[in-house]
């Protein structure tokens, strides 16, 4: 999420539960949840720059919801409702709304503290189970006629997505906005760049470093690192190297989780590969990385490139030891 003025997370976290509380009225479609995702929905936020997502789950929508010319529709048509609901005290405008990817993409400003920020909202099919979800992909992904819609998917798991992260260690989670933080030194939204490394890749690639770090220590459970016997600033300092070398070596990395083994055929289709914990058919490889043009919106649902070359000769400058 960007802004032209500093945004506090309170802000961010008023003006999301005012949208939430529209989108659960929604008139012309049945709403299962609201998903707060994002980096604010995970919980680890950088002061002044983070991810503001909001994806609408409903069991009215499925595959044929999701082809780009149906999910265009459904975005437009959420756009003249939010448009036309979010007024008041509360909002002096909604403006910049852009179509794209799946995804609607506006601004909205306080009336009462001239800020803007920015918001990505998707709508996506309901599943009530994480097996359900990666069940119906394993389909799609059989299916020669509707494979290309399993990038539409990507979304509709942000439930599990947040859940992966928002449930680890403190200090990991301190860990990721570290992380961001030195990401958007080096990747300004401002400038113009390729190959940067998306919000969410950053903080699975914290994740792993950190399950690495907490197996080097002897440790069964991450949730163990927050202990009293593991020293932050040791911690901090060996992730950081165990990044570095990753991300060096970035074209050997082979990262899954759980039991995504269960899906070989989309790992062995991908060499290297990173793969998403809420969704073993997201190659967070090709997709965590992206070319970024300053005002587009969808900066984390953008098409990924694939170009890790940019974030591999910068990422000797990374020190996660530096607090926010």
């Amino acid at each position: 999420m960007a802004s032209s003025n500093p945004i506090k997370v309170s802000d961010a976290g008023e003006a999301i539960g005012k949208i939430v509380k529209i989108l659960q009225k929604c008139p012309f479609l049945k709403v299962n949840d609201v998903i707060k995702g994002g980096s604010l929905g995970s919980g680890v936020t950088v002061p002044g720059d983070f991810d503001a997502d909001i994806v609408l789950r409903s069991d009215s929508l499925g595959d044929n919801d999701m082809k780009p010319e149906n999910a265009a529709r459904w975005c437009r048509k959420f756009d003249d409702y939010l448009g036309k609901s979010l007024h008041g005290d509360y909002v002096l405008q909604y403006k910049k709304p852009k179509v794209a990817a799946g995804s609607l993409s506006f601004t909205i400003i306080f009336l009462n503290k001239g800020k803007q920020i920015k918001f990505d909202f998707l709508p996506k099919p309901f599943f009530k189970t994480e097996k359900e979800f990666v069940d119906h992909l394993a389909t799609l992904y059989n299916d020669k006629e509707n494979k290309h819609l399993l990038s539409q998917y990507t979304a509709a798991a942000a439930k599990w997505q947040v859940k992966f992260i928002s449930t680890k260690p403190g200090r990991v989670q301190d860990l990721i906005k570290r992380a961001k933080k030195w990401r958007n030194e080096k990747f300004p939204k401002g400038q113009k760049s390729d190959g940067r490394p998306k919000s969410y890749l950053i903080s699975i690639l914290v994740i792993s470093a950190s399950y690495d770090y907490m197996e080097e220590l002897g440790l069964k459970d991450i949730m163990e690192l927050d202990g009293k016997n593991v020293n932050i600033d040791d911690m901090a300092k060996r992730v950081t190297e165990i990044l570095i070398a990753d991300i060096q070596s970035h074209h050997e990395l082979t990262v899954c989780w759980n039991d995504q083994e269960k899906h070989p055929n989309c790992i062995n289709d991908w060499e290297p590969y990173v793969l998403d914990p809420a969704n073993p058919f997201n190659n967070l490889y090709i997709t965590g990385v992206a070319r970024y043009i300053p005002d587009e919106p969808f900066g984390d649902y953008v098409e990924g490139n694939r170009n890790w070359v940019p974030l591999a000769r910068q990422i000797e400058t990374l020190d996660l030891t530096k607090s926010l």
